[in-house]
């Protein structure tokens, strides 16, 4: 039978939640706007507009996803990926801490409990918070770079969704406008071309362009772009870039006409263990800065202790069991970002 330890309300443990500093997320707080839409039914309606035309998304949600196309706009509803996460405190964790001559903790009642309870639920709070920021960073990469993504969720499910964003706008350098060619390769003809492609599209001008640093060094390394900061007198060591850039990851290198240039070279742990970085190698995202059509949402919590207030972004709580006997903690969130117009961004594999 579990029983509740009295030490944390849910308003502190909401407090902590909100407190605590996420990982990067440049590309999140970059393309998305700022406001999610916080939802109390699960079953989203996902307006996708290509073209001009109302369309559905591509979306599946099981253990073997397959994409299944929905045959019409009155059906495209979109169920959020469930992120439920648990972890876990044991007797030991206290026990271990006293010091040579120093009394030990003895009971839940004591200060030093509560006090060393409140150190590492706050850790294991922000690891389980962490790790469902940055799937929320990798949507944003992957939609922003494939139009979609394949995301393997931490309790091992997989979720498929596609927006349909047209193939003109994932494009792949081929000979001379190769990056790795530095005297032939024209970079800012490529991107402003591409960029004219968004803004007929969706009626806003893109003006940010982020490659991590492989590629930037690529781009620095042709003469037609140098030369145009040159003759522009751009000087690369004094651009600025804001403190929240930085703490989101990025650092702007460049400005030219209407575009800003960033560097982004923050990893993540895909499921399997390996570093990978947001944005690849040789890839580069042209959009447009807080595009309204892209959203993020979150989906209704599925616990009774929320209720009657499950429209969060986020939720969790902690109990006890007896035997054996540990201290639990759960986080849930169901995050969904979605291109509303997915000809908001285009993707460049350039060299």
């Amino acid at each position: 039978m579990a029983i509740t330890i009295n030490v944390f309300s849910q308003a502190f443990i909401d407090g902590v939640l909100e407190i605590l500093k996420p990982p990067t997320t440049f590309l999140r707080d970059k393309f998305f706007v700022g406001d999610p839409e916080l939802h109390e039914v699960d079953n989203i309606i996902v307006d996708i507009e290509v073209e001009g035309q109302k369309i559905a998304a591509i979306v599946s949600a099981t253990d073997n996803p397959t994409r299944v196309a929905r045959d019409s706009y009155s059906s495209n509803q979109v169920k959020t990926p469930k992120v439920l996460m648990f972890s876990e405190l044991n007797p030991r964790d206290f026990m271990d801490t006293r010091q040579s001559g120093e009394a030990g903790i003895t009971n839940v009642s004591d200060p030093k409990f509560k006090a060393k309870a409140q150190k590492e639920l706050a850790k294991l709070l922000k690891k389980l918070q962490d790790m469902e920021t940055r799937l929320e960073e990798w949507m944003a990469a992957q939609a922003l770079l494939g139009g979609g993504w394949t995301a393997t969720l931490p309790n091992g499910k997989k979720y498929t969704i596609d927006f349909q964003r047209p193939n003109t706008h994932t494009v792949t350098l081929t000979g001379d406008d190769k990056w790795d060619a530095p005297t032939t390769a024209n970079p800012l003809n490529v991107i402003e071309t591409k960029a004219q492609l968004i803004s007929r599209a969706v009626s806003a001008q893109p003006t940010i362009v982020v490659m991590n640093r492989t590629t930037k060094q690529k781009l620095l390394a042709i003469e037609s772009f140098t030369s145009a900061l040159d003759n522009r007198r751009m000087n690369r060591g004094t651009v600025d870039t804001s403190k929240k850039e930085l703490e989101s990851g990025a650092k702007k290198f460049a400005e030219i006409d209407s575009f800003e240039f960033y560097e982004y070279d923050a990893q993540y742990t895909d499921y399997d263990g390996n570093s990978q970085l947001y944005v690849p190698d040789s890839k580069v995202i042209i959009g447009v800065e807080k595009f309204a059509g892209n959203v993020i949402h979150y989906g209704p919590i599925e616990d009774f202790e929320a209720m009657p207030d499950v429209r969060r972004k986020y939720f969790s709580k902690n109990w006890t069991e007896k035997m054996p006997s540990k201290w639990l903690l759960s986080f849930e969130s169901h995050p969904l970002l979605a291109m509303h117009k997915p000809e908001a961004a285009v993707a460049l594999d350039v060299y």
